[in-house]
């Protein structure tokens, strides 16, 4: 789990709170949906919309500085390489934590 803090984050990538908080909102509901799409892509065993959607959390994770997120896509990646399916659902929530943990930030900015 990481701690997380608008100011933080937003001076990782440059940026004023004020233009950083747009852009994580943005972050998050894509992030939701992309989550929602590969947990669906996990019971049918779809390893390129897995790879698809892992992608695009990843890329706008690293540029929002978001690096527990890069970590465990990354582990996510190489359990989807091996086809460990299973083991991708419990990354996918551990996920799901870190974006309601910025989810609760947001809201109490």
């Amino acid at each position: 789990m990481a701690e997380y803090s608008l100011e933080v984050l937003a001076s990782k990538i440059e940026f004023d709170v004020e233009d950083y908080i747009p852009l994580i909102e943005l972050f998050i509901d894509t992030t939701d949906s992309n989550l929602s799409d590969i947990s669906a892509a996990v019971k049918i065993s779809d390893k390129e919309s897995i790879s698809v959607n892992i992608h695009n959390i990843k890329g706008a994770a690293m540029n929002l500085g978001l690096e527990a997120f890069t970590v465990l896509l990354g582990h996510m990646s190489k359990l989807n390489k091996a086809g460990s399916f299973a083991d991708i659902e419990e990354v996918v929530l551990k996920c799901m934590f870190e974006l309601n943990q910025i989810r609760e930030v947001l809201e109490k900015s």
